[in-house]
Protein backbone atom coordinates (compact mmCIF):
# COMPACT_ATOMS: atom_id res chain seq x y z
CA UNK A 1 0.00 0.00 0.00
CA UNK A 2 0.77 3.77 -1.01
CA UNK A 3 0.76 6.49 1.84
CA UNK A 4 -0.06 9.41 0.95
CA UNK A 5 -0.63 12.48 2.67
CA UNK A 6 -2.86 15.67 1.40
CA UNK A 7 -2.62 19.10 3.05
CA UNK A 8 -6.36 20.29 3.42
CA UNK A 9 -6.92 24.21 4.03
CA UNK A 10 -10.48 25.02 4.68
CA UNK A 11 -12.41 28.18 5.34
CA UNK A 12 -13.23 29.03 9.16
CA UNK A 13 -16.57 28.13 10.26
CA UNK A 14 -17.15 29.69 13.55
CA UNK A 15 -19.36 29.20 15.62
CA UNK A 16 -19.06 30.03 19.63
CA UNK A 17 -15.54 30.44 18.38
CA UNK A 18 -14.88 27.09 17.14
CA UNK A 19 -13.75 26.28 13.42
CA UNK A 20 -14.40 23.36 11.42
CA UNK A 21 -11.24 21.65 10.47
CA UNK A 22 -11.65 19.60 6.90
CA UNK A 23 -13.85 22.32 5.20
CA UNK A 24 -13.23 23.95 1.53
CA UNK A 25 -16.58 26.12 1.46
CA UNK A 26 -19.65 25.71 2.99
CA UNK A 27 -22.62 24.26 0.78
CA UNK A 28 -26.35 22.97 1.24
CA UNK A 29 -26.12 19.65 3.04
CA UNK A 30 -27.71 17.23 0.17
CA UNK A 31 -28.46 15.05 3.23
CA UNK A 32 -30.95 17.40 4.16
CA UNK A 33 -33.31 16.88 1.07
CA UNK A 34 -36.74 15.66 2.47
CA UNK A 35 -37.54 12.20 1.63
CA UNK A 36 -40.99 10.15 2.95
CA UNK A 37 -39.54 6.98 3.55
CA UNK A 38 -42.09 4.97 1.91
CA UNK A 39 -39.84 3.64 -0.89
CA UNK A 40 -42.49 3.90 -3.60
CA UNK A 41 -40.76 4.48 -6.75
CA UNK A 42 -37.34 4.26 -5.11
CA UNK A 43 -34.52 2.27 -6.40
CA UNK A 44 -32.19 -0.13 -4.31
CA UNK A 45 -28.65 0.71 -3.47
CA UNK A 46 -26.67 0.87 -7.08
CA UNK A 47 -29.51 0.75 -9.34
CA UNK A 48 -29.04 4.55 -10.39
CA UNK A 49 -26.75 7.31 -10.93
CA UNK A 50 -26.70 8.92 -7.97
CA UNK A 51 -29.13 11.91 -8.38
CA UNK A 52 -30.62 10.52 -11.56
CA UNK A 53 -33.67 11.51 -12.14
CA UNK A 54 -36.50 8.81 -12.87
CA UNK A 55 -36.11 9.51 -16.65
CA UNK A 56 -32.41 8.79 -17.42
CA UNK A 57 -31.22 5.54 -18.25
CA UNK A 58 -29.99 3.02 -15.75
CA UNK A 59 -25.76 2.22 -15.69
CA UNK A 60 -24.04 -0.66 -16.00
CA UNK A 61 -22.08 -0.96 -12.84
CA UNK A 62 -19.37 -2.89 -11.85
CA UNK A 63 -17.95 -4.12 -8.27
CA UNK A 64 -15.22 -2.69 -6.64
CA UNK A 65 -11.98 -5.07 -6.93
CA UNK A 66 -10.47 -5.24 -3.71
CA UNK A 67 -7.24 -5.93 -5.08
CA UNK A 68 -7.03 -1.74 -6.50
CA UNK A 69 -9.52 -0.61 -3.29
CA UNK A 70 -7.86 2.41 -1.35
CA UNK A 71 -9.13 4.18 1.81
CA UNK A 72 -9.62 7.69 2.79
CA UNK A 73 -8.51 8.46 6.28
CA UNK A 74 -7.84 11.91 7.99
CA UNK A 75 -8.81 13.68 10.62
CA UNK A 76 -11.58 16.51 11.58
CA UNK A 77 -10.73 19.25 14.72
CA UNK A 78 -11.67 22.41 15.67
CA UNK A 79 -9.84 26.11 16.13
CA UNK A 80 -8.98 26.37 20.34
CA UNK A 81 -8.75 22.82 21.29
CA UNK A 82 -11.80 21.38 24.18
CA UNK A 83 -14.48 23.80 25.51
CA UNK A 84 -16.95 23.23 28.13
CA UNK A 85 -19.73 21.40 27.09
CA UNK A 86 -23.43 22.53 27.31
CA UNK A 87 -25.40 21.10 29.93
CA UNK A 88 -28.77 19.52 29.56
CA UNK A 89 -31.26 21.05 31.89
CA UNK A 90 -33.61 17.83 31.82
CA UNK A 91 -37.22 18.19 33.22
CA UNK A 92 -37.79 14.81 34.14
CA UNK A 93 -36.30 13.37 37.55
CA UNK A 94 -35.52 9.85 35.91
CA UNK A 95 -33.54 11.32 33.21
CA UNK A 96 -31.51 13.18 35.56
CA UNK A 97 -31.13 10.30 38.09
CA UNK A 98 -29.39 8.78 34.65
CA UNK A 99 -26.64 10.87 34.44
CA UNK A 100 -24.28 11.30 37.80
CA UNK A 101 -22.54 15.15 37.71
CA UNK A 102 -24.68 16.23 35.38
CA UNK A 103 -25.88 15.43 31.49
CA UNK A 104 -24.21 17.46 28.57
CA UNK A 105 -25.38 17.74 24.75
CA UNK A 106 -22.30 16.05 22.68
CA UNK A 107 -23.97 18.37 19.57
CA UNK A 108 -21.99 21.78 20.83
CA UNK A 109 -18.39 20.83 21.33
CA UNK A 110 -17.54 17.08 21.26
CA UNK A 111 -13.38 17.73 21.12
CA UNK A 112 -10.00 16.26 22.54
CA UNK A 113 -7.62 18.40 23.94
CA UNK A 114 -6.01 18.87 20.51
CA UNK A 115 -9.49 19.54 19.10
CA UNK A 116 -10.60 16.72 17.48
CA UNK A 117 -13.99 16.77 16.71
CA UNK A 118 -16.33 13.27 16.83
CA UNK A 119 -19.70 13.14 15.24
CA UNK A 120 -18.51 13.58 11.95
CA UNK A 121 -20.26 12.07 8.77
CA UNK A 122 -17.77 11.73 6.53
CA UNK A 123 -18.99 9.67 2.88
CA UNK A 124 -18.23 9.31 -0.80
CA UNK A 125 -20.70 11.81 -1.99
CA UNK A 126 -19.48 11.46 -6.10
CA UNK A 127 -16.98 9.50 -8.08
CA UNK A 128 -18.45 5.65 -7.77
CA UNK A 129 -21.72 6.06 -9.44
CA UNK A 130 -20.59 3.49 -11.89
CA UNK A 131 -19.90 0.65 -9.11
CA UNK A 132 -22.23 -1.40 -7.90
CA UNK A 133 -21.88 -2.75 -3.81
CA UNK A 134 -23.15 -5.44 -2.07
CA UNK A 135 -26.77 -5.69 -0.02
CA UNK A 136 -25.79 -4.47 3.34
CA UNK A 137 -26.33 -7.44 5.90
CA UNK A 138 -27.91 -6.78 9.00
CA UNK A 139 -29.18 -3.52 10.20
CA UNK A 140 -28.61 -0.21 12.35
CA UNK A 141 -29.90 0.22 15.58
CA UNK A 142 -31.18 3.77 17.27
CA UNK A 143 -31.30 3.41 21.27
CA UNK A 144 -32.85 5.72 24.04
CA UNK A 145 -30.34 5.28 26.80
CA UNK A 146 -30.60 7.85 29.83
CA UNK A 147 -33.14 10.17 27.84
CA UNK A 148 -30.79 10.44 25.11
CA UNK A 149 -30.33 8.66 21.76
CA UNK A 150 -27.36 6.83 21.17
CA UNK A 151 -25.77 6.72 19.11
CA UNK A 152 -25.67 10.21 18.42
CA UNK A 153 -24.44 10.27 14.79
CA UNK A 154 -24.52 7.05 12.61
CA UNK A 155 -25.05 6.04 9.08
CA UNK A 156 -26.62 3.56 6.65
CA UNK A 157 -26.78 1.96 3.26
CA UNK A 158 -30.60 3.03 1.80
CA UNK A 159 -32.69 0.04 2.23
CA UNK A 160 -31.01 -0.98 5.49
CA UNK A 161 -33.03 -1.64 7.93
CA UNK A 162 -32.80 1.33 11.19
CA UNK A 163 -34.13 -0.27 14.48
CA UNK A 164 -35.45 1.90 16.83
CA UNK A 165 -35.01 0.62 20.64
CA UNK A 166 -36.48 2.36 24.10
CA UNK A 167 -33.82 1.38 26.86
CA UNK A 168 -35.09 3.27 29.00
CA UNK A 169 -37.43 2.94 32.36
CA UNK A 170 -39.87 6.02 30.83
CA UNK A 171 -41.96 7.12 28.02
CA UNK A 172 -40.44 8.00 24.84
CA UNK A 173 -42.22 9.76 21.54
CA UNK A 174 -40.30 8.93 18.36
CA UNK A 175 -40.60 11.63 16.25
CA UNK A 176 -38.76 10.69 12.57
CA UNK A 177 -40.08 14.06 10.03
CA UNK A 178 -38.15 11.61 7.14
CA UNK A 179 -39.88 8.96 7.27
CA UNK A 180 -43.29 9.91 8.87
CA UNK A 181 -42.80 8.23 12.11
CA UNK A 182 -44.27 9.86 15.49
CA UNK A 183 -44.91 7.05 17.91
CA UNK A 184 -45.04 6.46 21.27
CA UNK A 185 -42.62 4.28 22.95
CA UNK A 186 -43.42 2.98 26.74
CA UNK A 187 -41.02 1.23 28.73
CA UNK A 188 -40.56 -2.44 27.67
CA UNK A 189 -41.81 -1.80 24.20
CA UNK A 190 -40.95 -3.70 21.06
CA UNK A 191 -38.37 -2.19 18.48
CA UNK A 192 -39.71 -1.17 15.01
CA UNK A 193 -38.08 -0.70 11.86
CA UNK A 194 -37.62 2.54 9.77
CA UNK A 195 -36.29 2.06 6.42
CA UNK A 196 -34.94 4.83 3.54
CA UNK A 197 -35.02 4.23 0.55
CA UNK A 198 -34.11 7.19 -1.60
CA UNK A 199 -30.82 8.58 -0.81
CA UNK A 200 -28.95 10.70 0.18
CA UNK A 201 -30.88 12.44 3.60
CA UNK A 202 -30.00 13.09 6.87
CA UNK A 203 -32.94 11.54 9.31
CA UNK A 204 -33.38 13.04 11.79
CA UNK A 205 -34.57 11.63 15.24
CA UNK A 206 -36.63 13.80 18.12
CA UNK A 207 -38.00 12.90 21.48
CA UNK A 208 -41.66 14.94 22.10
CA UNK A 209 -41.54 14.18 25.63
CA UNK A 210 -37.87 15.48 26.02
CA UNK A 211 -37.29 18.02 23.58
CA UNK A 212 -33.27 17.80 23.87
CA UNK A 213 -33.37 14.48 22.60
CA UNK A 214 -31.98 14.32 18.88
CA UNK A 215 -30.11 11.98 16.76
CA UNK A 216 -29.32 11.20 13.12
CA UNK A 217 -28.85 8.54 10.54
CA UNK A 218 -27.46 9.64 7.56
CA UNK A 219 -29.14 7.44 5.09
CA UNK A 220 -26.29 6.84 1.42
CA UNK A 221 -26.77 4.84 -1.46
CA UNK A 222 -23.65 2.67 -0.37
CA UNK A 223 -21.13 1.69 2.55
CA UNK A 224 -18.15 4.28 1.74
CA UNK A 225 -19.37 6.23 4.74
CA UNK A 226 -17.39 7.26 8.27
CA UNK A 227 -18.39 8.83 11.46
CA UNK A 228 -15.23 10.31 13.05
CA UNK A 229 -14.39 9.29 16.80
CA UNK A 230 -13.58 10.95 19.96
CA UNK A 231 -10.88 12.06 18.73
CA UNK A 232 -11.97 13.67 15.22
CA UNK A 233 -10.40 10.35 13.18
CA UNK A 234 -12.33 8.87 10.50
CA UNK A 235 -11.50 6.05 8.00
CA UNK A 236 -13.68 5.32 4.75
CA UNK A 237 -12.37 1.60 3.11
CA UNK A 238 -12.42 -0.16 -0.13
CA UNK A 239 -12.49 3.12 -2.24
CA UNK A 240 -12.32 2.30 -5.59
CA UNK A 241 -9.25 4.07 -7.69
CA UNK A 242 -9.91 7.36 -9.07
CA UNK A 243 -11.17 11.47 -8.53
CA UNK A 244 -14.27 11.71 -5.42
CA UNK A 245 -16.23 13.99 -3.87
CA UNK A 246 -16.10 13.87 -0.56
CA UNK A 247 -18.92 15.53 1.88
CA UNK A 248 -18.18 16.52 5.29
CA UNK A 249 -21.20 17.04 7.52
CA UNK A 250 -22.10 18.20 11.26
CA UNK A 251 -24.73 19.26 12.72
CA UNK A 252 -24.08 22.72 14.02
CA UNK A 253 -21.41 23.40 11.69
CA UNK A 254 -22.57 22.64 8.45
CA UNK A 255 -21.79 20.64 5.74
CA UNK A 256 -18.69 20.90 2.77
CA UNK A 257 -16.97 19.09 -0.06
CA UNK A 258 -13.51 17.86 -0.48
CA UNK A 259 -12.44 16.66 -3.70
CA UNK A 260 -9.78 13.80 -3.33
CA UNK A 261 -7.82 11.27 -5.97
CA UNK A 262 -6.76 8.02 -4.80
CA UNK A 263 -4.35 5.95 -6.50
CA UNK A 264 -4.63 1.88 -7.16
CA UNK A 265 -4.39 0.15 -3.50
CA UNK A 266 -3.97 3.68 -2.04
CA UNK A 267 -4.22 4.92 1.60
CA UNK A 268 -4.72 8.64 1.45
CA UNK A 269 -4.26 10.31 4.21
CA UNK A 270 -5.96 13.79 4.51
CA UNK A 271 -4.58 15.98 6.93
CA UNK A 272 -6.38 18.59 8.78
CA UNK A 273 -5.26 22.46 9.08
CA UNK A 274 -6.80 24.13 12.07
CA UNK A 275 -7.59 27.33 10.95
CA UNK A 276 -9.45 30.15 12.99
CA UNK A 277 -8.50 31.36 16.48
Amino acid sequence: MNAMRASLAFPFVNLRGLGLILMLGLTACSCGESDDGSGGGASTPGATAAGAGDSEPAVERRPVDPATAGSISGRVRVAGGATEPEQVLMSEAWCRQQHDGGSYLDNRVVADPDGGLANVFVWVKRGVEDYAFPEPTGGVVVDQVGCLYTPRVQGATAGQPIEVRNSDDTMHNVRVPAAGVNRAMPPGADPFDIRIRRPPEMVEFKCDVHAWMKGWVCVVPHPLWAVSGADGAFRIEGVPPGTHTLEIWHETLGTTTRDVVVGESQDLVLEAVVLGG
